[in-house]
């Protein structure tokens, strides 16, 4: 036997409604009831937020209720990762300037003028922020990747001098502690990630070269 089929009064007595709420009321009842009983949260429900979700669509679809919609976005600044890393200055949406710390991170909210706003950290092909820790590309030469060594790379963080050894070459990945977003608060240090990625086209060392050719000069 299937399930009796939710009513509109079964989804206002879920999301605690009267007959006359208002379209804010619905919007806030629906917000505080799933994010209660979202299942990611400790305590949550996984059965209850399913029938929120469902009572929430049922009550958009009600003619004599105003249909739920999402709330307006959260006022906040964009900034990139090395605004993020260094600092600066940076201008909201709405026109706000406001100075950003260094080590700002995503989501936190910073003072300015009529209140606060929250951050938000934006990505590119080049760098990204995770946590408190900063992701960078950097090319390689390819024999290092086979062979070792130490390198010098160029990051958008600046030239960056690099051991390379058997596991890091299999990984392509270096990590780089204590150079990610600075501490600050509760926020610890973050480390520095370098995916290594593969230079077809780079010149070998001099170094390389001459022993190159002696050992090819010894086998000959």
């Amino acid at each position: 036997m299937s399930a009796p089929r939710m009513t509109r009064d079964d989804a206002r007595q879920l999301l605690g409604l009267n007959a006359g709420a208002s379209l804010a009321d619905a919007a806030a009842a629906f917000r505080a009831a799933a994010k209660t009983a979202h299942p990611d949260r400790q305590g949550g429900d996984a059965e209850r937020f399913r029938l929120i979700l469902a009572a929430h669509r049922l009550l958009q679809a009600t003619p004599n209720l105003p249909a739920l919609v999402a709330p307006p976005p959260e006022p906040c600044v964009e900034i990139d990762p090395l605004t993020a890393l260094r600092g600066g200055e940076a201008t909201a949406a709405d026109g706000r300037r406001l100075r950003i710390p260094a080590g700002a991170r995503h989501g936190e909210r910073l003072s300015v003028a009529g209140g606060s706003l929250a951050v938000r950290i934006g990505a590119s092909d080049e760098m990204q922020v995770r946590g408190s820790d900063v992701w960078v590309t950097a090319p390689v030469a390819s024999y290092l990747l086979e062979e070792g060594g130490r390198t010098s790379v160029e990051t958008p963080l600046g030239p960056k001098v690099l051991w390379i050894s058997r596991k890091i070459a299999e990984r392509r990945l270096v990590r780089l502690e204590g150079q990610g977003l600075p501490a600050r608060g509760s926020y610890p240090q973050g480390s520095l990630f370098i995916r290594l990625a593969p230079d077809e086209g780079a010149a070998e060392s001099i170094a390389r070269t001459q022993l190159r050719r002696f050992a090819a000069a010894w086998a000959a």
